[in-house]
């Protein structure tokens, strides 16, 4: 299991890879078979970034409304 580092590409809502939230709602584990993942209107937009890469302006995915919509889905699917 892969854990992604706060301020890095996967944790931050501008990346379009894919990934889950844990059960603890405060860890981002990424896909370890899809590592990277598009820059979505961020400074690197439409390239693509790695768990190791990370920028100034990065946008916490765990606060944001869309994390909820994951974690409903999860639950009712």
């Amino acid at each position: 299991m892969l854990i992604a580092e706060s301020g890095r590409c996967p944790t931050c809502r501008r990346w379009g890879g894919c990934r889950e939230a844990a059960a603890d709602g405060s860890t981002v584990l990424p896909d370890p078979a899809r590592l990277r993942g598009p820059c979505i209107e961020g400074p690197w937009h439409g390239s693509l970034r790695g768990p190791r890469n990370a920028c100034g302006q990065w946008v916490d995915w765990l606060a944001t409304d869309d994390l909820t919509k994951v974690i409903a889905a999860k639950k009712s699917g």
